[in-house]
């Protein structure tokens, strides 16, 4: 009944679809969406072996969980580094990923939240591996391009929120701007669709999380937007440590007058107090 009446009055008056609101920043996306997608596809890998190679120095680090508890079940010895870094050259000549300690075992250097947010599509490259003639080691073509188009995904996700909640506060005019902008004029595309690996892909969405579900608390202090904010900047900070400053973002939102951040605080004592009730 609702695409009924939206399409008479779209065929009455066909100007109606530029009345939708935000349809500017709509289109902008899937224009956006298309060229990361592009660059992606057309993006060329090493000349010499023409295979993906996403999973190499930094972003081995942060990628090496996976294939060490899926595959190899070993996180501390790490045994089969040598044998995979003299087909992929995964370390950039050293393992400087992880270091080794007294009792002989090694150490991630990097923390487990982007493998964490890697993890789905790392299981998806695996099936395809298992199905196919591609080596199941975690570092063959179909890990390689999960891991890339899975950092798309993220992203894509993240500027569909963004818009979302920019159109709370600005034109739709303004919107699709910023939005055109912050891809096009920033370093995102490198990070999105060529280093696909690095942590960069995978936080950025969480920052468009968090601001979404504070604006969330804000109108309506409940449980499950307090716990969604601690459970992204907790996250965040075990994809990289200097992103706990997203914390600032919902302890800030709504202090920039002194009335507000009177009001806010009040509200936030009220909950605290009645947490254990709740409880």
């Amino acid at each position: 009944m609702i695409l009924d009446s939206f399409i008479n009055r779209l065929s009455s008056n066909p100007k109606r679809l530029f009345l939708i609101d935000g349809i500017g920043a709509l289109i902008s996306i899937f224009f956006l969406s298309i060229v990361l997608i592009q660059f992606r596809i057309n993006y060329t890998p090493d000349p010499n072996s023409q295979e993906l190679k996403l999973t190499t120095w930094d972003a081995f680090g942060y990628y090496s969980y996976l294939p060490s508890i899926f595959i190899y079940d070993d996180c501390k010895q790490l045994n089969w580094i040598p044998t995979i870094d003299s087909i992929y050259n995964v370390t950039g000549g050293k393992l400087y990923q992880a270091n080794k300690v007294e009792n002989g075992n090694y150490v991630f250097k990097y923390l487990g939240g982007v493998s964490l947010m890697q993890a789905p599509f790392f299981l998806i490259g695996h099936s395809i591996a298992l199905s196919s003639n591609y080596k199941a080691n975690g570092f063959s073509p179909p890990y390689q391009y999960s891991i890339a188009f899975g950092a798309l995904f993220y992203c894509i996700f993240a500027l569909f929120l963004l818009r979302h909640i920019l159109l709370r506060f600005y034109s739709d005019h303004a919107v699709a701007l910023s939005i055109v902008l912050m891809v096009l004029a920033t370093n995102l595309i490198q990070y999105i669709s060529i280093d696909s690996a690095q942590s960069h892909a995978f936080i950025f969405p969480l920052y468009a999380i968090v601001l979404y579900a504070t604006i969330k608390w804000h109108e309506s202090p409940k449980f499950k937007w307090a716990a969604l904010i601690g459970l992204i900047i907790g996250l965040a900070t075990i994809s990289r440590p200097t992103e706990a400053i997203m914390l600032f973002i919902p302890l800030l939102w709504e202090t920039h007058t002194k009335e507000a951040r009177i009001a806010k605080w009040k509200l936030v004592k009220v909950i605290m107090v009645s947490m254990p009730c709740r409880l």
